[in-house]
């Protein structure tokens, strides 16, 4: 029987930055090379709600990737745009979820629907299996010129598999950004 496991932290970001290099969650580093884990649920939410945005009323997107390998995300508009984009190798999980954000004697953030789950859950490539790191990118835009800096919590679930020497090599090769042009 698998035996199961979470990682659990924080992202701290500014309100309409994107990370420009994923932050690292998991790391594997040994010469036993039949232990992997495949990623069975994972989710992000506000942990601070609370953050000057102005006067109005706002709209606001959270968007997160899990990936099996590290990127680096550069040009306007273009880490926002990349961050969904499943013919990347590395990616192997993606979460959107779509926030209110509320103007008054106290501004907060709320989700369009209540709870945790299932809005800020993952979608999650079962078909991937982690064994040497994963990632976490991650952003959160509005429509607000005012971003405050916030902490995101985030929760991934994980089994741990026995698999051979060589299913461990592929599926590492499989999830690394190779740059095939050069």
């Amino acid at each position: 029987m698998p035996r199961a496991f979470s990682l659990r932290g924080l992202i701290n970001i500014d309100d309409n930055a994107v990370m420009t290099h994923p932050q690292s969650i998991f790391a594997y580093e040994s010469p036993n090379r039949t232990k992997a884990w495949r990623i069975t649920g994972a989710w992000i939410w506000p942990k601070d709600n609370a953050g000057e945005i102005g006067t109005s009323d706002l709209q606001g997107i959270a968007m997160g990737a899990l990936m099996t390998d590290t990127a680096t995300y550069t040009g306007a508009g273009g880490a926002m745009n990349d961050i969904h984009d499943v013919s990347d190798n590395r990616q192997c999980g993606w979460m959107s979820s779509q926030y209110n954000v509320r103007a008054g004697g106290t501004d907060f953030l709320t989700r369009n629907s209540a709870g945790i789950i299932p809005g800020d859950q993952f979608l999650i490539d079962e078909d991937t299996l982690v064994v040497n790191a994963l990632f976490i990118n991650f952003l959160f835009h509005t429509e607000s010129a005012t971003s405050p800096n916030r902490d995101w919590n985030y929760l991934v679930t994980l089994e741990e598999y026995k698999v051979s020497p060589w299913e461990s090599i592929f599926q590492q090769i499989k999830g690394m950004g190779q740059d095939i042009d050069n």
